[in-house]
């Protein structure tokens, strides 16, 4: 959030580069936490549990010491945190892994819907803008060969698919609009391409379905696709 707002005045593909570096690193953090303990010994690890005992204990007996009265003490505490999810770590893992399934039934849900779209009440466009759009993919230097399809199915000009990217316009909406306004639409389209928009979409609602419990990546999320 720091970060953010301290790139608030510099360019957007700044701010988004500034973001996605973020969310990486929540991600490269995690896999260096679990492998850190993961190899751990056993000796070591019940070495700082007893570490924390004997801490709690000399803390007790100051207590004691220094008055009769006794201290009311934080009904929380890192220590205590920390033995509730040791002592329910089975029932948070299944909770974590019932969420995660459900969020990535969900993604497979939208990935099966987008190949509905691209193989469903589609209708070539007139060569004409097939040609304005190669022209515009040549001026961008895209290597990729991007087709431009009407389809019945959507409600507004998206792009489609990473390796074989495909463009759709509303059906009937080519012919409402003018040359000027379609060459900006597929301008728009095809930087969402050269950008890998469709691919680092997939891997950030992936990224969401393992962190579906945490605000802050549902936060840098939401301001990446903004």
């Amino acid at each position: 959030g720091l970060l953010h707002t301290l790139l608030r005045e510099h360019k957007a593909n700044i701010r988004y580069n500034a973001l996605i570096l973020s969310m990486l690193l929540i991600v490269v953090s995690s896999i260096a936490t679990f492998f850190y303990y993961f190899n751990l010994s056993p000796e070591e690890m019940v070495s700082g549990q007893t570490l924390i005992l004997n801490n709690e204990e000399v803390l007790s007996t100051n207590q004691i010491k220094s008055t009769s009265a006794p201290i009311p003490q934080s009904i929380w505490s890192v220590d205590k945190f920390a033995s509730f999810v040791n002592n329910n770590i089975y029932i948070i893992v299944m909770l974590w892994l019932a969420g995660m399934v459900l969020a990535l039934l969900r993604l497979l849900g939208n990935i099966s819907y987008v190949y509905y779209l691209k193989n469903n009440m589609n209708f070539p466009v007139d060569e004409y803008w097939q040609n304005t759009l190669d022209t515009i993919s040549n001026k961008l230097k895209l290597k990729k060969a991007v087709e431009i399809f009407e389809s019945a199915l959507v409600r507004s000009p998206i792009v489609l698919g990473h390796l074989k990217p495909i463009i759709f316009f509303p059906i009937g909406a080519i012919n409402r609009l003018s040359v000027e306004e379609v060459e900006s639409i597929l301008a728009h389209e095809l930087a969402h391409i050269s950008r890998n928009d469709y691919l680092m979409n997939i891997i950030m609602n992936i990224i969401e379905s393992l962190y579906f419990f945490n605000p802050a990546m549902w936060w840098l999320s939401s301001q990446i696709k903004t």
